[in-house]
């Protein structure tokens, strides 16, 4: 650090020709480094002729990182990070985005050339800068998974598409089942659970008190009964009603089961109503389903009427089945 007071301190006539083109880029990074947000493009811009004509040496630094953390507070790291988003951003975007800061620039510049072309031509610069960088660093990852996939069937055979095609329809369907049911759960469970617990504890409570009062009730009339056949006979009454008193209250708790089993219908007639209503939105999907449906069942009558062939008609008959699917592709 003195030899780089000292190399400042001297007149232009004094310096070699190396030193005063050290000194005059040392000055100009100074200036670069207070004037950042608006010429960001020219501090990572000069970083970089510095450390690639290695410069600093000149003023007597050994090595790039000391001299940006001793000469300008500036962190080794951070300090290849200007470099870095310079060499991936160029001056032009720069100068355009500096507003975007450090962080949110590096992120960027991690995409390839196509990816970030796209991400750029989708959002304004001030759009990115209203975002916080892990909002920015969701939109990478986002393109740079999109161009991965973009790649991926570009350079995938027509038979495979289809087959992803498929599947991709399939999976969308799982997806509006899944989210169906869990719709019609989120609009039941709530009222289910409360009409269990409220069902459950009040036929429990009822059962009992009607089992107390039944059981004092019985107490009472056997003690009175004890030598009277008739209060017997009224005592094995009351017994019989009590216990068909306890039937009712078991059937009032087993309310909740029978409930639970009607909304289940309710929501498997819902998914089926869905179903259909999705299908009928694509009548060519559902023509399709309709005649494959009937070729199932034409199939399987011919496969029980072959069974009942000879050995040589079966074989025959398998040739044909076999060319009539191989002319359609199958």
């Amino acid at each position: 650090m003195n030899e780089l007071t000292l190399v400042i301190e001297m007149n232009e006539a004094q310096r070699t020709p190396e030193q005063h083109q050290a000194v005059i880029m040392h000055e100009r990074i100074v200036y670069d480094k207070q004037m950042v947000e608006a010429g960001l493009a020219n501090l990572c811009r000069d970083l970089k002729e510095m450390r690639d004509g290695k410069h600093y040496t000149v003023l007597g630094f050994g090595d790039f990182g000391d001299y940006t953390e001793q000469a300008h507070g500036i962190g080794a790291r951070q300090a290849y990070k200007y470099i870095r988003i310079y060499e991936k951003l160029g001056v032009e975007i720069l100068n355009s985005s500096s507003k975007l800061g450090v962080t949110k620039l590096l992120e960027i510049a991690s995409l390839d050339k196509d990816e970030r072309e796209e991400l750029l031509s989708e959002y304004s610069t001030e759009e990115l800068a209203a975002m916080n960088t892990d909002e920015v660093k969701h939109l990478t990852d986002k393109v740079r998974k999109l161009e991965e996939q973009l790649s991926f069937f570009e350079n995938m055979p027509k038979e495979q598409l289809r087959e992803k095609a498929v599947q991709a329809d399939t999976a969308r369907e799982d997806e509006i089942r899944v989210e169906i049911e869990n719709r019609m759960r989120s609009e039941y469970d709530e009222e289910i659970k409360k009409y269990r617990l409220n069902a459950d504890k009040e036929a429990r409570d009822k059962a009992s008190e009607e089992m107390k009062r039944l059981k004092d009730d019985l107490k009472a009339l056997k003690a009175a009964a004890k030598d009277n056949s008739a209060a017997l006979a009224k005592a094995d009454a009351a017994c019989k009603a009590a216990e068909e008193k306890a039937k009712k209250a078991e059937e009032a708790a087993a309310n909740s089961a029978k409930l639970e089993a009607r909304v289940k219908a309710i929501e498997e007639e819902k998914i089926a109503i869905e179903k259909q209503i999705r299908l009928s939105a694509d009548p060519e999907f559902t023509r399709f389903k309709f005649l494959f449906e009937a070729w199932q069942n034409a199939f399987a009558a011919m496969a029980e009427q072959l069974s009942k062939l000879s050995e040589d008609k079966q074989s025959k008959m398998k040739q044909a089945i076999k060319t009539v699917l191989e002319g359609m592709g199958l």
